[in-house]
């Protein structure tokens, strides 16, 4: 550990990644949410949907909705419960989920 961190320091290595295996995703399950608010509460709401784990990617959109989250979960019961987490935050309207069956 004192060589990885002495070699940072140095600028040597500049960051980390991580390679996960492809067989892993298909064992997620992912889906994409479209969100609209209420009103000009956007920054708040924002952070609190952060804070929802399985909402693995967060944009700010035009048209009938604010934003679109790309929600990934281990299971169809972690996605409904993240699903009603993001419907409980304030500010939040309505949502509309698709959940992505393949990649094409």
């Amino acid at each position: 550990q004192s060589r990885l961190n002495k070699l940072v320091a140095d600028g040597v290595i500049r960051r980390f990644t991580v390679e996960l295996d492809p067989q892993h995703e298909l064992q997620t399950v992912r889906a994409v949410t479209t969100i609209q608010l209420h009103g000009t509460t956007t920054q708040r709401v924002v952070h609190a949907i952060r804070t929802i784990p399985e909402v693995a990617e967060l944009h700010a959109t035009n048209g009938s909705w604010d934003l679109v989250a790309e929600v990934r979960a281990a299971t169809l019961e972690e996605l409904d419960r993240a699903l009603v987490d993001l419907l409980s935050v304030r500010g939040v309207v309505n949502t509309e989920t698709s959940i992505l069956l393949r990649t094409l």
